[in-house]
């Protein structure tokens, strides 16, 4: 899949991840006393805004995790492709969760395009129902003494 040149996942190159690694450690300090301070190829320097540092902060972990990082605008439409990506199930699973409705989509001519922001809201219900049931399901087997029961055995 080809995404948009400003969608297209950025990799640390091996030569980079020790600054990168620097970096990390010097955003992930404590809550700075004073605001940070970017220093920009020409020499001007400004604050760097608190939103502005947590973006670098977090894109610091991912890339010195081996992750590659994308910043997408919250109201970016995607392809039915990248949503299923993000919501890490197939694209005919995803198709399903339109046509029944569970996830708002748009149309653009022929292809449909889910708002990232709808996709996230979706994601979290979904994990939370999830979370939800599991608990539910351990509490039913804690009351019926069925939960302290289960023992795995060792395989060889």
């Amino acid at each position: 899949m080809v995404l948009a040149p400003e969608r297209e996942p950025i990799l640390a190159q091996a030569d980079e991840l020790d600054r990168i690694e620097q970096v990390e450690r010097v955003l992930g300090q404590e809550a700075p006393a004073h605001p940070a301070r970017l220093i920009g190829p020409g020499g001007e320097e400004t604050e760097l805004p608190a939103a502005l540092y947590a973006v670098l902060l977090r894109a610091a972990h991912a890339l010195v995790a081996g992750q590659g990082i994308a910043v997408v605008p919250m109201g970016a439409l995607l392809t039915t492709q990248e949503a299923a990506n993000l919501l890490n199930i197939s694209r005919p699973s995803l198709i399903k969760l339109l046509d029944e409705g569970e996830l708002p989509y748009h149309r653009l001519r022929s292809h449909r395009r889910i708002r990232l922001s709808d996709l996230l809201e979706y994601r979290q219900r979904r994990d939370a129902a999830a979370e939800a049931a599991m608990r539910r399901m351990v509490e039913r087997a804690q009351a019926s003494g069925t939960y302290d029961e289960y023992r795995p055995t060792a395989t060889r």
